[in-house]
């Protein structure tokens, strides 16, 4: 009773619409008697010790009807109306900035939605939810105001509260989400976008409409925001690889409902990031929104794999998002970079990906965007979600020939001779290996092909003639870096796969030198080939390469490597 008084802001307010507020249906025959009592109430509690008859001064009764004595200067409504009346005066007359003034002080009375803890009339009776739309009008009109006079931080705190009491205002948000932008503050504009539609989603079942969709494409189409343009520089001397590098663009060209996402794996040194940068260097024309690259760093030296919210985080700063405007959550940071893609038309790449895990929450949702993703290990939950795969494997013979010879150079008197085709058979088509032995060949006269031929006859030689100074790039240590990945039981495996006659074997064979079961075999197989190790060239038979069958055979004949040994960058793995 206390609460319609007090909407009705002075005005009586008659019995009868008393009676019909208190009991909306089947009022009691008394209805008038209590009504008398609850005034009588009240009076004592407003203005104590007043005496039993008399009608005081705040709650009077006129005829049939009760009436609250109130003004501007003791009833927040009326302060709200009058604030309100002078701001609109003040618009009206050019003074923008005065008038966004007042309407935030007009919004800072409210303390929630007006009956708010009544719950027979919040949100329900006509005469509340007219106040609540008062508000809601005033915030909108004061939003635009302050948006053309470039005063929305005035604004912000009473729209957003405004806002949060009125969660489903699609008006209402939209120009919240414009205000926030103004103050450079787009990227959580953004995350609000996201959780409004998630929330329109679940408690209405629709998409948000025309307001909510054309303010969300003016923040993702920021006029100051510029094409990220991140690709580490081609390969000068990059060959071969026709086959893999058609199969990417006829896939671009393909028309399809989602992101174009591409996992190519591959065994160590086979050149899976030359061929990505490659690619992508040829297409990066139709990406005028940019190209992104992120080394995840899943197999590496010095540093630990990336963490999913790590990578989230400097993609946003790739994309012109600051880390102080970078939400905390991970979840409102993942929506944020999602939502900022949505329109775009971005190339990106993953490179040295550990897991599926890392990259999984990182793939947009954009038909526009292609996700290329590079990897030692097959990624099966991303192409379980429709990501094509690549698996790449070993350059032919003549593929890996002219790649040496362009590393190399012109000059070379032994170019066309038989120590580059023993090389090549010797590095067994290797890429990484082919370019450290390109690599050795500028340090003078003395290392010339016939002499890097015959370091490399010698299997025990092999890896030693392939060393370099630099870890990221010594072949033991890349070796090394997917070895440490497996299990303890697949790595022995691996080192006793190295004694198994033949440049192929099956499971029946790899369970004879390990001594366990078959099945156990399969297993254990089946997560060397996953991890690249071992290539499975047909149903039960594997093929393990010349040089990984050189590291796992030093393996078994030293002990493993410790990892304080390869993080120092000596990798004699002692005894």
């Amino acid at each position: 009773m206390l609460a319609y008084l007090l909407v009705r802001a002075g005005e009586p307010a008659g019995f009868e619409e008393l009676v019909n507020l208190l009991w909306p249906t089947d009022p009691p025959a008394n209805a008038t008697n209590i009504l008398y009592q609850h005034a009588g109430a009240l009076r004592r509690l407003v203005e104590p010790g007043l005496a039993r008859n008399d009608p005081g001064l705040w709650l009077t009764r006129h005829g049939a009807a009760y009436q609250v004595g109130a003004d501007a200067g003791s009833l927040d409504l009326l302060r709200f109306r009058e604030l309100c009346r002078q701001a609109r005066g003040r618009a009206a007359r050019g003074d923008h900035v005065l008038a966004v003034e007042m309407w935030a002080q007009a919004l800072d009375l409210w303390r929630g939605t007006c009956g708010e803890g009544l719950d027979s009339v919040n949100g329900i009776h006509p005469v509340f939810v007219a106040i609540d739309n008062e508000r809601i009008a005033a915030a909108r009109e004061a939003a635009d105001v302050a948006l053309r006079c470039s005063a929305a931080s005035v604004m912000l705190p009473g729209l957003r509260r405004t806002a949060e009491s009125h969660p489903l205002d699609e008006s209402l948000q939209a120009r919240l989400l414009a205000c926030m932008a103004a103050e450079g503050n787009r990227a959580m504009a953004l995350v609000a976008y996201e959780d409004f539609r998630a929330r329109l989603s679940e408690e209405v079942g629709v998409e948000p409409g025309t307001e909510m969709s054309t303010i969300h494409g003016e923040l993702l189409r920021d006029p100051a925001s510029v094409a990220p343009a991140q690709l580490p520089p081609d390969l000068s001397v990059f060959t071969g690889r026709r086959a893999e590098l058609a199969r990417l663009t006829a896939l671009l060209d393909t028309e399809r409902p989602g992101p174009l996402i591409v996992t190519v794996d591959g065994m160590p040194g086979v050149g899976k990031s030359s061929l990505a940068v490659h690619w992508a260097h040829h297409v990066a024309t139709r990406f005028p929104d940019g190209q992104v690259y992120l080394n995840l760093r899943g197999f590496g030296a010095h540093s630990l794999p990336m963490t999913a919210d790590e990578a989230v985080r400097t993609l946003l700063e790739s994309l012109g998002i600051s880390d102080e405007r970078t939400p905390r959550h991970y979840d409102a940071a993942v929506g944020m970079y999602r939502s900022i893609l949505a329109s775009r038309r971005l190339l990106l790449i993953l490179d040295n990906v550990r897991d599926a895990g890392q990259v999984i929450d990182l793939l947009p949702g954009s038909p526009a965007c292609t996700v290329i993703v590079t990897s030692r290990v097959r990624l099966g939950s991303l192409s379980a979600n429709g990501a094509h795969v690549l698996s790449l494997g070993l350059p032919s013979h003549s593929d890996a020939r002219e790649l040496l010879r362009r590393r190399i150079g012109p000059g070379d008197i032994e170019m066309d001779g038989p120590a580059l085709d023993e090389i090549v058979n010797r590095c067994d088509r290797l890429p990484l290996a082919l370019a450290l032995v390109a690599g050795r060949t500028v340090a003078g006269p003395e290392f010339s092909l016939p002499v890097i031929a015959k370091e490399l006859r010698s299997a025990a030689d092999a890896l030693d003639a392939l060393g370099n100074a630099d870890i990221h790039s010594d072949l033991r240590a890349v070796f090394s870096w997917s070895y440490q990945a497996l299990s303890t039981p697949a790595q022995r495996l691996l080192r006793l796969s190295s004694m198994i006659g033949g440049r192929t074997f099956s499971s029946a064979e790899a369970a004879g030198v390990t001594g366990g079961s078959l099945r156990e075999t399969r297993v254990l197989l089946l997560e060397l080939a996953d991890s690249n190790v071992v290539t499975e060239v047909a149903p039960g038979r594997f093929l393990l390469h010349d040089l990984l069958r050189a590291y796992a055979a030093q393996l078994r004949g030293v002990g493993q490597p410790t990892g304080s040994a390869l993080r120092s960058g000596d990798h004699s793995h002692p005894r």
